[in-house]
């Protein structure tokens, strides 16, 4: 039951799971299914509805999956291949992610 999907500059995309199995599945830009992150709970990694979704390709780091844990307040970041990088916690329910106009990256993750 997808919440969000993510593009890839290739074609393929990332698809946040949110009300299912509560995984992040990735497709290749032909729709066949590659893999997966993710699994239900509160761990870093886990998720409690992962609603939103976004490729944070801005400039100064390395392209990740952002992914807004929704039911667990938070937003976590992953390299491209699923593997948790960071998370950050102190948002009420957060839905969606994006940026705003050309706001520098900061230090990297």
């Amino acid at each position: 039951m997808p919440t969000n999907y993510a593009f890839l500059p290739d074609g393929g995309f990332y698809l946040a799971d949110g009300y299912g199995a509560y995984r992040v599945h990735r497709y290749d830009k032909d729709g066949n299914w590659k893999s997966l992150f993710g699994a239900p709970g509160k761990e870093d990694g886990q998720f409690n509805t992962p609603h939103g979704i976004w490729i944070d390709d801005r400039p100064g780091r390395e392209a990740s999956v952002v992914v807004a844990d929704r039911a667990n307040k938070r937003l976590q970041w992953f390299t491209l291949e699923g593997k948790h990088l960071k998370t950050l916690d102190g948002f009420i329910l957060p839905a969606n992610i994006d940026r705003y106009k050309d706001i520098p990256a900061g230090p990297p993750i």
